[in-house]
């Protein structure tokens, strides 16, 4: 293995030789001499070496270790590029080569910051160019501002090593392989949407073992004044929708042509009635989507209710089309069968765009771009309408950041079954044996009698993991309380009045 990442090394090397000049190059123009940033970092056994970057960074003394103690870096836009993209860690294939360093472990640490006891998996593997800690400190500097504490690179470091220990821990081949896909993909991705993105992708999931969970919420954010940004009713965004439909709908039509002409080009796209067909469309499907509400709702609420309206705009697009071609031109040069396969291509991809756009706003948009936060494992008590309600809402907006593992009833007809495709273990007096799966209780059934809520109480005291109640669907109806508002058990939960039978 050793070998075939020297071999790969040098392969890259010569392949991106003509990038890494003309980056040199560049460097050279607008930074002058030297091109080249070398820093002592930890190896192996805690021998020594030198890494290698193109310098992103001023000249000057007294900038050597300023990342390292997590002060400020003095850069320009073109240093400032380099490290974004991460082209300024190119030369480190050298070190690689070199054998110094392989292509995933965890990230070299300059000599001062480094202990026998914490980075004790020195002794096991090598640093590597890419990691769990360099994925999601992709931009460090950012967030460096963001971290309440006089020694913010401290706080960060404390994070860095306890995500090495769980890498070199679950480290195999497979696991390197995804890796090296996310550590491309993080180039790619954008900020807002990036850190929340990887985070899902990476997957972490810390029992305990390596104090993850606790080290991050140790870590104290400052306040910021959030960007309130009007994504719903906002003419740009309503200009970008309609140019979506517009390219889908046309998307649509040429895609059925190709189709029903077996995947040659239709002899239509040359007729001279083409740009009229497809300005009929275009006007026609557009219209039927303003009359059935298409461009009234918020995009990132698109329901059931949507996608039948966007049928009923699609079948009434498709009838309106036909009738009208038919009495002006006729079906010369248009199969009849090109009007069945539009109308299937134009709802799939109008619900598509509509239900990405839904997708992208729950599961990959993050409010709070590169904070840390991993996903807790809740057990959910109660698998009644409460419990499945609360279920599907936390599966659908991952904001939540709460995974729901499975549901705990003392109903045996649910014993077994499930909800939501999670299923439902046991009773709820086996919480105890489910405390090493889950990081936090939810009770599901508020409206359950005192008697019950006390000795449902009483079992989550005993598990010793935190709980909570959650809000009935009565009061989320109503509005006096919404699933955010997750709330500690109080005393007004205790003070029910028992069920009375008449």
């Amino acid at each position: 293995m050793e070998l075939i990442s020297r071999l790969t090394a040098g392969i890259l090397l010569v392949i991106l030789s003509p990038l890494l000049l003309c980056i040199g190059i560049a460097n050279l123009i607008v930074q002058g001499r030297p091109i080249f940033f070398r820093q002592l970092r930890i190896g192996k056994n805690f021998k020594e070496f030198n890494i290698y970057k193109f310098r992103s960074i001023k000249n000057d003394a007294s900038n050597q270790y300023a990342f390292s103690h997590g002060r400020n870096i003095q850069a320009n836009k073109w240093g400032k590029f380099l490290r974004k993209t991460k082209l300024d860690e190119l030369p480190q294939l050298v070190n690689v080569i070199k054998g110094d360093m392989r292509f995933i472990g965890p990230r070299p640490e300059i000599p001062e910051f480094v202990d026998d006891y914490s980075f004790s998996f020195l002794n096991k593997i090598k640093p590597g160019l890419s990691g769990y800690s360099s994925i999601l400190f992709r931009n460090e500097s950012e967030i460096w501002s963001m971290i309440d504490s006089k020694d913010p690179y401290g706080d960060i470091l404390k994070i860095k090593v306890a995500l090495d220990k769980y890498y070199v821990n679950k480290k195999s081949f497979i696991e390197d392989l995804k890796l090296v896909g996310i550590t491309i993909l993080s180039l790619f991705v954008p900020k807002q949407m990036g850190h929340y993105l990887l985070l899902n992708l990476l997957n972490i999931d810390d029992k305990g073992e390596f104090g993850l969970r606790r080290i991050i919420s140790e870590v104290k954010m400052k306040k910021s004044v959030k960007n309130t940004i009007n994504i719903d009713d906002n003419s740009k965004n309503l200009r970008i929708l309609i140019l979506s439909d517009i390219l889908m709908v046309l998307l649509a039509f040429i895609t059925a042509l190709f189709i029903r002409n077996d995947f040659l080009i239709p002899n239509f796209l040359f007729s001279e009635d083409i740009f009229h067909v497809l300005g009929l469309y275009v006007t026609v499907k557009l219209s039927c989507f303003y009359l059935f509400g298409m461009y009234r709702g918020m995009w990132r609420y698109t329901s059931l209710f949507d996608v039948s309206n966007i049928i009923k705009a699609n079948v009434l697009g498709a009838l309106s089309i036909i009738a009208i071609i038919g009495y002006l031109r006729g079906f010369e040069g248009i199969p009849r069968a090109v009007f069945m396969i539009d109308f299937i291509l134009a709802f799939g991809f109008t619900s598509f765009s509509r239900l990405g756009i839904r997708l992208i706003y729950t599961h990959l948009i993050n409010p709070t771009p590169y904070r840390i936060e991993f996903s807790k494992r809740v057990l959910l008590i109660g698998a009644g309408t409460s419990g499945g309600f609360i279920c599907k809402e936390l599966m659908n907006d991952l904001k939540h950041r709460m995974n729901p593992i499975g549901f705990l009833d003392d109903n045996k007809k649910l014993h077994g079954r499930m909800i939501h495709g999670k299923e439902v273990f046991g009773k709820v007096s086996d919480l105890v044996e489910y405390v090493t799966e889950y990081d936090e209780a939810l009770i599901c059934c508020p409206n359950a009698p005192r008697k019950d809520i006390y000795k449902i109480i009483d079992i989550c005291k005993k598990a010793g993991k935190p709980f909570r109640t959650l809000p009935s669907i009565q009061e989320l109806v109503s509005g006096k309380l919404s699933i955010n508002q997750l709330r500690e058990v109080s005393i007004i939960d205790l003070l029910g009045r028992n069920e009375i039978t008449l």
